[in-house]
């Protein structure tokens, strides 16, 4: 067998079967939750799917999430400009505004 690829110069790794996972489940069972829930994120999914007893790796379910870009972008605070601050008046009389 190496031998056999080093004639066709081909690496050694090419030779064995790499198992293709089959992802067709997972990837149905998150489409169906990205159109109940869009605007919840992979947390969420994957909870739903544990509770609905799929017994699937939160690796697996992760790595098919990510690669059907469902990723949330993080909203961030917006930042307000800095207010100018001025000293107090003094009132000179009661109820002077």
């Amino acid at each position: 067998m190496s031998r056999s690829c080093q004639v066709l110069e081909l690496p050694r790794s090419m030779w064995y079967n790499h198992n293709k996972k089959d992802d067709t489940k997972v990837i149905i069972a998150l489409s169906r939750l990205a159109k109940e829930l869009p605007t919840r994120g992979f947390e969420v999914y994957y909870k739903r799917l544990r509770h609905e007893d799929h017994k699937w790796n939160r690796k697996g379910v992760l790595r098919v999430y990510r690669a059907m870009n469902l990723k949330l972008r993080r909203k961030h605070k917006k930042r307000l400009p800095e207010r100018v601050k001025n000293p107090l008046e003094v009132q000179n009389q009661f109820n002077e505004v």
